[in-house]
């Protein structure tokens, strides 16, 4: 900072605040996207979920019905 080199002085801090554990590194990982899968597969994937969590989460029921989006 006392040669005027603030890009530095903040690159410098901020590396610093790094290696203190400051800043935390957040990343999300997608899987089995909705949008991407078949109504088959969306119907797989919540009876695996039903039985995986030991039945907490409540079984799918099948709504047939026209989608909205054209």
């Amino acid at each position: 900072m006392r040669n005027g080199a603030w890009s530095a002085a903040v690159t410098a801090e901020v590396a610093r605040g790094k290696a203190a554990g400051l800043y935390v590194n957040r990343s999300e990982l997608t899987v089995n996207r909705v949008d991407t899968m078949s109504k088959e597969e969306v119907l797989e994937r919540m009876k695996q979920l039903y039985y995986d969590t030991g039945g907490v989460l409540p079984a799918g029921k099948i709504i047939e019905g026209e989608s909205e989006v054209e």
